[in-house]
């Protein structure tokens, strides 16, 4: 096995590290045969770090060979840089696995390779072909071929995790790639909120039902993408949130009780919400014994393929979990030794199989790596409390009542000038909130019902966009400000500076918050969240000398009882519930 390790000694000795496979004897100087199906499975992890070159090459190949193609921008004679791997998205997988393989194997010429490939221009041109995706690309002769839009979700995807991936080499333009990849989030997110989950609605006319897809319109792949990749806006953040609470949740149940793949879904549809689930918030390992998919005897044809990359997606939930369960790692090792011996199926035909599965299999060991990694470096509970006792640093309080508002200047859609003494004299609402935050927006009806009912008495309400670019305010206003107009809309000019008013002189920690000023420029009180029906600023309003009526003052103590109730309810007893009744708002 000598011979082996001397083609590429740092990669596999990482490998042999991670995986803690058995020591290779110095003297050995023979290659050996290559494994049978019961030499895989008894010795798991020195199969895969036989196998580990070969998938190497392979995904260098499938960058750097040019035929056969079947790239959608290539036959449209367009320039793109992810001109191999057959197809475009497979070619932009291939980035990925050789990226993130060059830095867990500490492969550093496989990673300057990719780097060099991957100028901040080139990638913005890609992006460019991935907003563009709903078009059809003409030919010449007036032949119109298949766009990128079959493949979305998981075309972004593959984008999203190469660009994340990307940030985390030396010499990385760091900002420029946080920039394309908030634009990829985007358009992932975008999506996902505008695609039926599941992705197949039931059909009335046949009587089909509604049906996850395991192909490239899997929302569970995008979903995945942005769980290992992490949005980085708030805004984004919260979007896909959002997109859990309101699609992925309620749909776990029937995910989990999913049957097996079909014979064009090239994931496997249960494994995927169990890896998303582990992911998202730690959920139990998954079990170790399963039924796996059955291997095909022989290399199936291209249109038969797909279910090989399923029986390899089986096998991600238990690389997650690796480092928490011995037995998840010992499946995931056996199975995956299983799916190496058989190079029939992903090293022999390139067309076929060895553009991309080769990437699906790296993904799983990358899943492990990470575990692994993570569960080694992880601070000791002795670093945690020493990490616990230091003084944390300071948060800026929110005016307390009867202390002055503090001042501070935003600008309306036409650029001028909003400050809180323009008001002087009055009562002044002053709502924080953001074009993504969700709460905010459903808040703004009942702000517009406020300021109109309450203007005789001298209340004006000032909608403060905080945390929020100014293209995405102006936008916002120009859609909706004709519903809204007793609503003063101005924007903070430091956008998502730490210095922005609603943090640095408000010390807003969460949108929508909305702070009654009285009419000497004190604060009287401050309303978190909002509940559709809420008329808890109504109430507010009385402590700044407003007549509120006796039966809103009323409602609103019922509000308050509500949010208590809300607050002391026992999450694990009745979750759905308890987050119905909560007030909500977004960070």
């Amino acid at each position: 096995m000598t011979h082996i390790l001397s083609l590429c000694s740092p990669l596999l000795r990482a490998l042999t590290v991670l995986l803690a496979a058995c020591i290779i004897p110095a003297q050995a100087t023979a290659t050996p045969a290559a494994d049978s199906p019961a030499s895989a499975t008894s010795d798991p992890a020195a199969t895969i770090a036989r196998a580990l070159p070969k998938l190497r090459n392979l995904i260098r190949k499938g960058i750097e060979q040019r035929t056969p193609s079947d790239n959608i921008w290539v036959r449209a004679d367009k320039q793109t840089v992810f001109d191999g791997s057959y197809d475009w998205h497979s070619c932009i997988a291939a980035h990925w696995a050789a990226l993130s393989m060059g830095r867990l194997l500490e492969d550093r010429e496989l990673s300057d390779f990719v780097t060099g490939r991957l100028s901040v221009e080139a990638l913005r041109s890609e992006l460019a072909r991935l907003a563009e995706n709903a078009k059809d690309i003409p030919q010449e002769g007036g032949v119109r071929i298949r766009t990128s839009a079959l493949f979305q979700p998981y075309v972004e995807g593959w984008f999203l995790l190469l660009l994340a991936e990307l940030q985390r080499h030396p010499g990385s333009d760091a900002a420029a790639l946080k920039s394309l990849q908030v634009e990829t989030e985007q358009l992932l997110l975008t999506a996902l909120e505008q695609k039926p989950f599941p992705e197949a609605p039931a059909n009335a006319s046949t009587g089909a039902p509604a049906t996850f897809l395991g192909n490239y319109r899997s929302q569970l792949f995008g979903a995945l993408a942005l769980q290992l990749a992490k949005p980085i806006t708030p805004e984004n953040v919260a979007r896909f949130a959002a997109w859990k609470q309101e699609k992925y949740l309620p749909a776990r149940a029937a995910l989990a009780a999913f049957p097996a793949p079909g014979p064009r879904d090239f994931f496997d549809v249960g494994s995927m919400a169990t890896l998303i689930g582990l992911l998202d918030s730690g959920d139990s390992a998954p079990p170790a014994a399963r039924s796996f998919l059955e291997l095909p005897a022989q290399l199936p044809k291209i249109s038969e393929i797909h279910p090989v990359g399923a029986a390899i997606s089986q096998t991600w939930p238990h690389a997650a979990a690796a480092a928490k369960d011995p037995n998840c790692r010992k499946a995931f090792e056996s199975r995956l030794a299983e799916i190496l011996v058989r190079e029939d199926l992903w090293a022999e035909d390139f067309a076929i199989s060895s553009h991309w599965l080769p990437q699906f299999l790296w993904f799983g060991i990358a899943l492990q790596t990470e575990s692994l990694r993570a569960a080694a470096n992880a601070p000791s509970k002795t670093a945690e409390a020493a990490a616990s006792a230091k003084p944390k640093p300071k948060m800026t309080m929110m005016p307390k009542p009867g202390t002055p508002a503090p001042s501070f200047a935003m600008t309306d859609r036409d650029g001028k000038p909003v400050t809180i003494e323009q008001f002087a004299g009055k009562v002044v609402v002053l709502d924080f909130w953001a074009t993504w935050c969700g709460p905010c927006k459903e808040a703004f009806p009942h702000l517009q019902e406020l300021a109109t009912h309450y203007a005789d008495q001298g209340v004006v309400v000032i909608a403060s966009c905080t945390n929020d670019e100014r293209a995405k305010f102006d936008a916002w206003i120009d859609e909706n400000r004709a519903q809204l107009p007793n609503l003063v809309f101005a924007h903070d000019p430091l956008e998502r500076s730490p210095d922005r008013a609603s943090a640095k002189l408000y010390g807003v920690m969460m949108i929508p918050i909305t702070f009654v000023i009285g009419r000497d420029g004190k604060v009287c009180k401050a309303v978190g969240g909002y509940r559709k029906g809420e008329v808890l600023v109504d109430a507010a309003l009385a402590t700044a000398g407003i007549d509120v009526p006796a039966a809103v003052l009323e409602q609103a103590k019922k509000d308050e009882e509500a949010r208590k109730a809300a607050s002391k309810a026992p999450k694990a007893a009745a979750p759905a519930k308890a987050q119905a009744d909560a007030p909500t708002g977004g960070k």
